[in-house]
This record gives C-alpha cells, structure tokens and sequence, in this order.
C-alpha cells in the first residue's frame, strides 16, 4: 500500500516559533592526566574542544527548517551579550528568520550551566 496518495500535496509551509531562544555550549574533555584541584579537591579535565548548537526554540526551528519548511521564523528574547551573538551567527548559518528576535538591554538574562560527565 502506498501511503503517499493520502499524504496532502506539498506546499511550501512557514512557520513561526516563539519561545525561549537558548544557546547549547558542548564541551569535550580529555579525563586522562587530569589532577586534583587544590582548592576543590575535585577532578580537574582538559576541555579539547566544542560546539555550539540552537536549544529550545531554536532547536525547534532548526528541526522544522531541516524537514522542509519553507521559510522559519523565530521569536524570543536574548540578552545584550556575546552569546547573544552567536546565536545571531547561528540563525544566519540556518536560514532562519530573526526579525522577531528582541534584544534585552537590561541585566537580569540567565545563564545555565550543566555539568555533564559520562561515567
């Protein structure tokens, strides 16, 4: 049975994400000849390298744009700060919309960071 006779025709579809606008910072780690920290007395690794991707709304309009959508826009909210840039360098390498991207001047954006270790 062939499936695609009940699939609608294609159109060129566009879409608009609105959500948090979130920056995925990957670090990889080298855990052989690290030492014990002095002041910790925790572990210490060697970051020997790293990726940056779009999380959260992002993420979903990098997924949308990938399974076909014809234009992709995001709305969201990012701070006034380095990182806010690359994700501006991020919608630009996706061909994703940014003209609802709004810029918060004030303080008060939150930075998350998650310690992620495979054991």
């Amino acid at each position: 049975m062939d499936i695609t006779q009940w699939l609608p025709t294609q159109t060129p579809a566009s879409i608009a994400v609105i959500g948090d606008v979130c920056l995925d910072l990957y670090y990889f780690v080298n855990t052989e000849g690290g030492e014990i920290s002095v002041e910790t007395g925790l572990q210490t690794y060697s970051v020997i390298g790293g990726k940056q991707e779009l999380g959260g709304g992002g993420n979903v309009a990098v997924n949308c744009k990938q399974l076909g959508a014809h234009k992709v826009d995001l709305y969201g909210v990012v701070g006034s700060d380095p990182y806010a840039k690359i994700i501006e360098s991020l919608l630009d390498k996706e061909k994703l919309g940014k003209e609802g991207i709004i810029t918060q001047k004030k303080s008060g954006v939150l930075t998350f960071i998650i310690k992620y270790m495979k054991e």
